[in-house]
């Protein structure tokens, strides 16, 4: 996820009951030089930047003697950490959306193979797409994360959008159009083995975040998307369950939904009085 909060890591790798648990630790593996930090301000002008940690020098030569692997098999440079407060912010919501997911499989004990945009980037690079209104025209398409879930013998696939409200309409109706391509035209069944697909938008980083959820689904209902297009505020993530509980907008339906139907166990049977 190469950038974590403490709050993230936290709910990662400890229990609520170990915070100080994780703040020590932390502080231990910064002072020690396996990890380094950095602050992404925040929006008010008095408010305090959220630190934001990441793989250090001696933490990674230690990752990779520990693995038998080189730091260029790590995909880590050090110039790495050097990143904007623009590229962070967006990368540590995409990283909650993530975290929520890897939160629900682990309850579930579901399958979950994440592909970050760094190795997406890598491998959709070449891929171009036609563009439906201007045959001429070739769109790539990078998601943010594409998520492949296997629950109850049924492969769910999840390409994840962080909005953030800075990318401009015109941008975003290719990005939709693109989409819509890739998965009509059998593409992404063909790259990744899985015939369903659903794009889902992610809306934070302003207050008007429900006005431009709405603004997203009616561009993707404008392009013809239907089904394929859900939506959700960035806010919903700390108190529901991102794959079972109905907190997603869809495009052409009323309504909110969950991405997988999870059915209740069934009672069990009451037990009888033994026979004498």
């Amino acid at each position: 996820m190469r950038f974590l909060t403490q709050d993230q890591i936290g709910r990662l790798e400890f229990s609520p009951s170990s915070v100080s648990s994780c703040k020590r630790r932390l502080t231990l593996l910064y002072h020690g030089g396996y990890l380094d930090r950095v602050f992404v301000p925040v929006g008010a002008v008095c408010g305090f930047g959220r630190g934001a940690y990441c793989l250090d020098s001696k933490g990674a030569a230690l990752l990779a003697r520990e693995d038998g692997l080189t730091l260029a098999d790590l995909d880590w440079r050090q110039d790495d950490n050097d990143r904007d407060s623009v590229f962070l912010d967006h990368l540590l919501d995409t990283n909650d959306v993530q975290l929520a997911m890897i939160a629900s499989t682990r309850r579930r004990r579901w399958g979950l193979r994440w592909t970050n945009e760094r190795t997406l980037r890598r491998d959709l690079a070449k891929e171009k797409i036609g563009d439906p209104l201007d045959p001429g025209r070739l769109l790539s398409l990078i998601p943010d994360g594409y998520a492949r879930i296997e629950a109850a013998g049924e492969a769910h696939a999840f390409a994840v959008e962080l909005d953030r409200g800075t990318v401009e309409e015109k941008r975003i109706r290719q990005k939709i159009r693109a989409y819509g391509e890739w998965n009509a035209s059998g593409a992404h069944r063909r790259r990744y083995g899985v015939d369903s697909l659903r794009v889902l938008f992610v809306v934070s980083g302003r207050p008007s975040r429900p006005a431009r959820a709405r603004r997203l689904r009616e561009w993707c209902e404008a392009e013809g998307g239907r089904s394929l297009f859900w939506f959700m505020e960035h806010d919903h993530l700390a108190a529901a369950d991102i794959l079972s509980d109905p907190i997603w907008e869809v495009a052409g339906r009323p309504g909110r939904h969950a991405l997988i139907e999870t059915r209740p166990p069934p009672p069990r049977p009451r037990s009888l009085p033994a026979l004498r």
